[in-house]
């Protein structure tokens, strides 16, 4: 089973586990507040889901999943959080996770996917693309946190 099903089938199963899918303008705006075009798989996640829990850890896009009393922040604010509070790699992209540390999880204009981590002082890619972070998601040998 791909991993598109996969985060389908979880969905359709837990579907307090994920918020509620961004509209055109939404992607619109994210695209305009990063300033490069979303990767292909991002869109698909936000639009289709917002932002959730597809495994082991809460992506964020658009959104709070109704497992955390919901709400309609947007990953803009949490990057500009991140941005306002001195993170270099919030700088980069869009924060699109927050490892158990912390430290930012965040999209770049290549795809890739970084994390600074503030306990070594460091930023490294840790996914090629979105499509391999949420890979990762599903390994249980796998974790951000």
């Amino acid at each position: 089973m791909d991993t598109r099903t996969k985060i389908a089938a979880l969905a359709n199963e837990q579907p307090m586990l994920f918020a509620k899918g961004a509209s055109e303008s939404d992607l619109a705006r994210i695209e305009k507040f990063s300033g490069f075009s979303l990767p292909e798989t991002f869109k698909w996640f936000i639009s289709n889901y917002g932002s959730g829990i597809p495994g082991s850890f809460l992506l964020y896009g658009i959104g709070i999943p109704e497992i955390f009393g919901g709400g309609d922040e947007c990953i803009t604010d949490l990057t500009q959080e991140f941005t306002d509070n001195g993170w270099t790699s919030a700088e980069k992209g869009l924060v699109v996770a927050i490892d158990g540390r912390g430290n930012p999880v965040v999209l770049i204009e290549t795809g890739a996917i970084i994390i600074e981590d503030h306990d070594v002082g460091d930023v490294r890619i840790i996914a090629t693309d979105f499509e391999d972070l949420l890979n990762h998601a599903f390994n249980e040998n796998w974790n951000i946190i």
